[in-house]
């Protein structure tokens, strides 16, 4: 079955490693863009990042819902259920575009918090998947 350039509409040349659904012309122009931006664009892009970014933190309750971190560097997004790359393959979007996906829907509560980095891998890594904040002596407990 022919698959054909999500942008011009020309057929692409079949491919088992396909990464793209843009023909090669399509793909360079389109991300040649991101190289020809100027210094003013780049820095309004950036102000616009980190304005989502503030808002990301304070829709969440602005402090890790772990250990309480505030610094917000530190602070991420989490998926409770633990099926964020389920959901970063669902919906083909990570980092900022997720984010603005999420203010988009109304900043949901259900399925997602916001944790410290260290929170979050804990979260991933430690036995049992709970963070060591919230085990003390054996035992689970809650955030004080």
């Amino acid at each position: 079955m022919a698959e054909y350039c999500g942008d011009c509409g020309s057929e692409l040349a079949p491919s088992k490693l396909r990464t793209s659904d843009l023909c090669d012309w399509c793909r360079r122009r389109h991300y040649g863009r991101r190289y020809n931006q100027s210094d003013e664009q780049r820095r309004k892009q950036g102000d616009k990042r980190q304005q989502l970014r503030a808002e990301f933190i304070q829709a969440y309750g602005g402090a890790c819902q772990c250990c309480g971190e505030t610094e917000p560097v530190f602070l991420t997004l989490d998926h409770v259920n633990n099926d964020g790359a389920q959901h970063r393959r669902t919906t083909r979007r990570s980092g900022y575009m997720m984010i603005a996906l999420l203010r988009e829907l109304g900043w949901p509560k259900e399925g997602y918090q916001l944790l410290c980095f260290n929170c979050n891998a804990a979260k991933q890594w430690a036995p049992g998947g709970v963070c060591p904040h919230k085990v003390r002596g054996g035992e689970v407990v809650a955030r004080a």
